[in-house]
């Protein structure tokens, strides 16, 4: 992102901890989804949606790179 959108360190690290937020979210919300639907279900779920978001692309395009982080 340093290249591509010549962000600042502080930026960077800032988008991070922005897509860390979804991923702690997620991960309270999945402990009551395995527990009812069963974890093997909720894990095939997970792998799918963070596949499909690091997918995305092009990387060189801001708001998609924002998206496939926070979906990450």
């Amino acid at each position: 992102m340093m290249d591509t959108f010549d962000f600042s360190v502080a930026d960077v690290g800032l988008l991070y901890v922005i897509g860390a937020i979804p991923s702690v979210i997620g991960s309270k919300i999945s402990g009551g989804l395995g527990n009812k639907h069963g974890r093997w279900v909720v894990i095939m779920a997970g792998m799918f949606m963070q596949g499909a978001f690091f997918a995305l692309g092009p990387k060189d395009n801001f708001p998609v790179e924002l998206v496939s982080l926070i979906g990450e």
